[in-house]
């Protein structure tokens, strides 16, 4: 019986995984010739007044600025997974 104890304590004390944002390599040919939409601004779930996200979404790192930034540093591309459905 105390095994069935200290199990469900350590399950209570276990921290949440770490959700981090995924960041795609992009050739520069196809950042620079397709019409991939790959920030913000270019998303339907956008609201342009308040800076934010329908869908309740951080949009500080799908920023076009930041986009641009981070392209520029790393060859990579941080797209919102709800892009890619819409």
């Amino acid at each position: 019986m105390k095994n069935v104890k200290s199990n469900s304590i350590k399950s209570l004390n276990a921290r949440p995984p770490k959700a981090s944002i995924r960041r795609d390599p992009i050739p520069a040919w196809a950042y620079l010739y397709l019409n991939q939409p790959s920030s913000c601004e270019e998303c339907t779930h956008f609201q342009f007044f308040t800076q934010s996200c329908t869908l309740g979404n951080d949009t500080r790192w799908h920023l076009q600025a930041f986009q641009m930034a981070e392209y520029q540093r790393s060859g990579h591309i941080a797209i919102c997974r709800f892009m890619e459905i819409d």
